[in-house]
């Protein structure tokens, strides 16, 4: 047998290499046979009009395999395959019995497949043409056209699939084959008629019913997936493959939203997965997904060693390393944070380039441009290309991932092609038409819709659960569109109870939205307030179901969407307007370039004065019902002229019957202290952070350190958010300042959100995180009167800049908005410093007087202090002994129990003073008028932003330039850029930070140079920050100055009228003038008033650095001046 074999493979490499004739065409039709139902027929014509949609090439058809002995088997069409082997065989007619054709070519198969196991697969090859020579076997052709698959040649085993239909129109294998590589190509409507028909002739084929499952899953069908894998399972129990994508298109239909109610408990899908694990333990995608729902349950140990054993059988698994990174970063484990970055800014990158080119359809059209030509064209290119791969690094992950900003963009891009593939290639969407326009008609309201899974106990209802019941009900129709069920919360109820309209669409389908958006409730204009978050629905704003389509809050970052997006609702603090793309219409060409680092947003701006950030904290969460009621002054002057808001929030901070309201307020902060607390020192300065650690990074939490280390009376509070990242800080703590440092960070477990927000009266500094920083957080921080320190580190990052652009809204940013990291620890520091704890002796009438200042209470082993009244300078009375360090910052002493030995006595207070507590007394005071709280005052500018995109939509210029809300009150906000106070601060602490970088990189250098030592470049100019009077850069030899028009405060647009309040409000204070000499020449600015201008402190800043900050209007080494 060996030496017909051997003879045979020669035979066919020399009349195959012969020239001769090409291989001859697949038939335009080939008809089935006359046997053949008329169904088969349809469905085998189908076939070949699929095989026919691509064009088989030369080299598909010449490809060769290669040989132990270096002889060669071309891989060959079946026409040709059979034609060769029927002139070879003509050689070897005594070899084999004709009469018994079946039974050789069976044989002749069977040894086909040893070969293609032992991978001889020229001997492979040439056995298997030689079956089909003797007897036409559509197994035959199925076999070689697996082959063909394996060895990167689809269009050829498409060729071989069809070629055996026509021999058996009911081979069940065959039509799974060539569905699973029409579904590879991108065909994916063509593979599932493939399916369709396997399983109709089987219906117990369990591949086939597995398959098709994976098709419907992929086109949205998920409920015919879920019922189609069940079937599969019945079938066959241990298929691990059906079992496995079963439990993930269950987890992907719920969508994390409400999987209590659609597939059990968390822990049953854990089972599930353990299952699978058993049945094949080296099975990387069960390991994976046990992992994620590991992580999810809060299993971070046991999901990083699942991760492992992923990755230890499939290290480029790539799904799984990013989870593995991204579950390390969540518990602070960075120990190779800087190498997994690396891989992953790899990983991305591959995954990016690869769209490069392939997205030319993923931009939608205007609900006016339904039956457009381009509209049109761009579903039957969509619907021609497989659905593009979503990168494995998601979204939300580019918050804290260490990317470049082209790659940020590239994600959300990539993501919002894939919804717009969902949606042109879903049965249910109108294609021929898309959604009808729905005009405003005169008299009507504008009808707004907000669509979202968060209409509960979440973050998002927190801070919005009042705005849609303040809607003007006399302009503006409210729905709510609820992607998940009533989850019984007082925030669910609430918004039921106030919304005009909420409908519960948890369950439905997109189309099933898209059709009761539109047809039914005829919306104007829809919110998405998911973006690209868990349970989101984006494939309903993809569709075009709404005249005018907006973002707003759920998802920091652009939705990179191209066309159904229109406005993006923010500020100029968090979206700066040169990081918008500034073309009307934004292209897939533009987003997908590598080297434009600066254009972020393909949406427009539609930017709010003060802030985007709503809350509900006025309204929701208050606990001061035990307070004297704050001392409001009136709005307006005697003559009845208004008065803005920051000269009324000056009025509130003087007022004396506030200092009542303070010191009551202050009482509480320290009951409540010692209660969390118990024995801690009453200068005890506590700094804290209240985000999920996975906001914190290696950078930050060194500098956090160094203040410790520079305040020895200073304590970091931190939230087990997990508990798994305490180790692993303390760690790192230890290794970078020491054990004793170290133990002054304390871990408390996370509070309910009433406690929370209560308890952050406690905090003296909110030490904010510069990369993502606390967004719900920072509103529940300053609600409790506590200031936040925060550096907008990234230019393209929104999430970086949240917490800035809501310390704005305040009236105090610039004492709380920072431009370097080197300058966030100087301020942290003069801060914690500036605190003085003083015991104030309390008379018979309530009153009290100065005491002595205790700044110098040793932190260790205290000794017993002495307070001196100033009535009785002789008399004196000793306070209570305070603990050590050791003792205060035990475990237990966060434990809530009322303490007594630290508590003064009766007869005495504790008074805090200093510049950190003087801010925080004003926070506090102001809260009450602070455009920050005020939600109606919000809501009413938030509509005013909805009236001016529905207006761009009536002038047919929707989403091609960025609109400015102006505040009615103060004219805040009108915009453009330049002339916002936001944005030229920002632009100006960015000016100051990076001369001030320049500077210190400059000295390194001469300092270098000196001592002989190598020194590497210093960084380029800073690609953002720029002096906009001048259009230079940041620190550049010489900048023309200026001024701004107004001698006050840039929160507001003052009115010339004269005001019935004291001169010590704001704009009472004369200017001062600043001046800076830079290389470039000098440079003049001008000052403001304590709480109206900005002090930066940047201690060794040089004089060119002074002179371009002045330029900026920006004050160097605490002189004021106005900006």
């Amino acid at each position: 047998m060996a030496h017909i074999v051997t003879a045979l493979v020669a035979e066919f490499v020399k009349w195959t290499t012969a020239p001769g004739p090409s291989s001859p065409p697949l038939p335009t039709s080939v008809g089935a046979p006359a046997t053949t139902s008329a169904s088969a027929a349809a469905t085998t014509a189908a076939a070949t009009t699929a095989v026919n949609s691509t064009t088989l090439s030369a080299a598909s058809t010449t490809t060769a395999v290669v040989l132990a002995g270096a002889s060669s088997v071309p891989l060959l069409t079946p026409q040709k395959a059979v034609v060769a082997a029927q002139h070879v065989l003509v050689r070897f007619a005594g070899a084999y019995c004709a009469s018994d054709a079946s039974t050789t070519s069976t044989i002749l198969q069977t040894l086909a497949k040893f070969f293609q196991d032992a991978q001889q697969l020229g001997i492979a090859l040439t056995l298997y043409y030689t079956s089909l020579a003797v007897a036409a076997n559509p197994q035959t052709c199925n076999l070689v056209g697996i082959l063909c698959a394996t060895m990167g040649q689809p269009l050829l085993a498409m060729h071989w699939y069809h070629f055996g239909l026509t021999l058996d129109p009911n081979h069940v294998h065959l039509y799974t084959n060539l569905g699973s590589v029409l579904k590879d190509q991108g065909h994916v409507m063509e593979s599932i008629a493939m399916y369709e028909r396997a399983v109709q002739l089987n219906p117990d084929f369990e591949i086939a019913l597995a398959n098709l499952a994976n098709a419907m899953k992929d086109i949205g069908r998920i409920d015919e997936a879920c019922s189609l894998y069940g079937r599969a399972l019945a079938v066959a129990p241990q298929f691990t493959d059906a079992f496995c994508n079963y439990v993930h298109t269950l987890l992907f239909m719920c969508d994390w939203r409400d999987r209590d109610a659609h597939f059990g408990h968390v822990k049953e899908s854990i089972a599930m997965y353990e299952r699978a694990v058993q049945l094949n333990p080296d099975f990387e995608i069960a390991l994976a997904n046990l992992a994620n729902a590991m992580k999810d349950i809060g299993r971070i140990d046991e999901a990083c060693s699942l991760y492992g054993r992923a990755l230890a059988v499939a290290p480029q698994f790539t799904d799984a390393f990013c989870n593995y990174v991204h579950t390390l970063l969540f518990m602070c484990d960075w120990r190779d944070r800087d190498a997994h970055f690396v891989r992953i800014r790899e990983i991305t990158t591959a995954q990016l380039h690869a769209l490069h080119g392939r997205l030319t359809w993923a931009a939608t059209f205007g609900i006016r441009e339904g039956k457009s030509p381009r509209r049109l064209a761009a579903i039957q290119a969509a619907r021609a290309v497989p659905p593009p791969a979503v990168p494995t690094v998601l979204p939300f992950h580019g918050f804290t991932y260490d990317l470049f900003p082209h790659q940020i963009r590239g994600l959300s891009v990539a993501n919002a092609a894939r919804m717009v593939h969902n949606v042109y290639t879903a049965p249910w969407y109108p294609a021929e038409t898309g959604y009808a326009d729905v005009p405003l008609i005169k008299g009507e309201r504008l009808r707004v819709g907000y669509l979202s899974s968060d209409f509960g106990n979440h973050p998002l209802s927190h801070l919005l659960q009042s705005v849609f019941g303040l809607h003007n009900r006399d302009q503006i129709e409210v729905f709510c569109y609820a992607l998940t069920p009533n989850d019984g919360s007082p925030y669910r109820a609430k918004i039921e109870r106030e919304a005009e309209h909420l409908v519960d669409v948890s369950g439905w389908t997109a189309g099933q939205i898209c059709d009761q958006v539109n047809k039914v409730d005829r919306i104007h204009m829809l919110v998405n307030l998911n973006g690209y978050t868990k349970g989101a629905l984006n494939e309903v704003f993809a569709a075009r179901c709404a005249p005018v389509q907006v973002s707003y809050m759920g998802f920091a970052g652009t939705l990179g969407s191209l066309g159904w997006i229109d406005y993006f609702i923010t500020d100029p603090v968090v979206c700066p307007p040169d990081t918008v793309f500034p073309a009307p219409v934004v292209t897939p060409e533009m987003v997908e370039d590598p080297n434009d680092n600066r254009h972020i947003y393909t949406e427009k701006m539609v930017y709010l004065p003060h802030t985007y950030f709503a809350n509900d904290h006025k309204q929701g969460f208050r606990d001061d019902h035990n307070l004297p009621p704050p001392v409001i002054p009136p709005d307006v002057t005697p003559t009845g002229e208004p008065v803005s808001t920051s000269y009324q929030m000056a009025a509130m901070v003087s007022h004396p019957d506030n200092e009542v309201r303070w010191q009551a307020e202050e009482a509480v902060r320290w009951q409540m202290r010692n209660e969390l607390f118990p024995g801690l020192a009453p200068n005890v300065v506590i700094l804290a952070n209240f985000n999920q650690l996975y906001k914190l990074d290696p950078a930050i939490f060194a500098t956090w350190c160094r203040i410790l280390a520079r305040v020895p009376n200073a304590m970091l509070w931190l939230l087990r958010f997990p508990a798994q990242g305490e180790a692993h800080l303390k760690r790192r703590a230890t290794e970078l300042v020491g054990a004793e440092v170290a133990s002054r960070i304390v871990f408390t477990d996370v509070a309910a959100k009433h406690v929370h927000v209560a308890r952050g009266r406690v905090v003296d500094l909110f030490l904010d995180t510069p990369e993502c920083n606390a967004h719900t957080t920072a509103c529940d921080i300053l609600w409790s009167g506590t200031p936040i320190l925060t550096f907008p580190r990234q230019r393209y990052k929104l999430c970086s800049r949240v917490a800035a652009s809501i310390a704005f809204a305040t009236g105090f940013g610039d004492k709380m908005v920072v431009g370097s990291e080197a300058e966030y620890e100087e301020r942290a520091v003069a801060y914690a410093q500036s605190v003085v704890v003083r015991a104030v002796h309390v008379d018979a009438a309530g009153k009290g007087a100065a005491g002595l200042a205790m700044a110098d209470l040793s932190l260790v082993d205290a000794q017993p202090v002495t307070a001196t009244t100033t009535s009785d300078p002789a008399t004196t009375k000793p306070l209570p002994m305070l603990p050590s360090v050791q003792s205060l910052l035990a475990p237990t002493a966060a434990a809530s129990v009322p303490a007594t030995t630290a508590t003064p006595t009766p007869t005495y207070r504790l008074e805090t003073t200093g510049e950190l507590y003087a801010l925080k007394r004003s926070l506090f005071l102001t809260r009450e008028i602070s455009p920050l709280f005020d939600t109606k005052r919000w809501t009413r500018n938030f509509e005013q932003a909805l009236w001016a995109a529905w207006h761009a939509h009536e002038g047919n210029t929707l989403g091609q330039t960025n609109l400015w809300v102006r505040d009615d009150r103060d004219g805040i906000g009108a915009g453009p850029a330049e002339s916002d106070h936001r944005v030229r601060w920002i632009e100006a602490v960015e000016a100051l930070a990076w001369s001030a970088a320049m500077a210190a990189a400059a000295a390194a250098a001469a300092a270098a140079a000196a001592s002989g030592t190598p020194y590497a470049a210093p960084p380029p100019p800073h690609p953002y920050a720029y002096v906009r009077s001048g259009g230079g850069m940041a620190g550049a030899p010489s900048v023309a100055g200026y001024t701004h028009p107004h001698a006050v405060h840039p929160h507001v647009h003052y009115r010339a009228s004269a005001h019935a309040y004291p001169s010590t409000a704001y704009g009472g204070v004369p200017k001062v003038m600043a001046a800076g000499v830079g290389a470039g020449g000098r440079f003049h600015g001008h000052g403001a008033s304590p709480l109206g201008g900005p002090v930066l402190q940047a201690p060794g800043v040089p004089a060119g650095a002074a002179g371009a900050a002045a330029a900026a209007g920006v004050g160097v080494g605490g002189v004021q001046v106005l900006r």
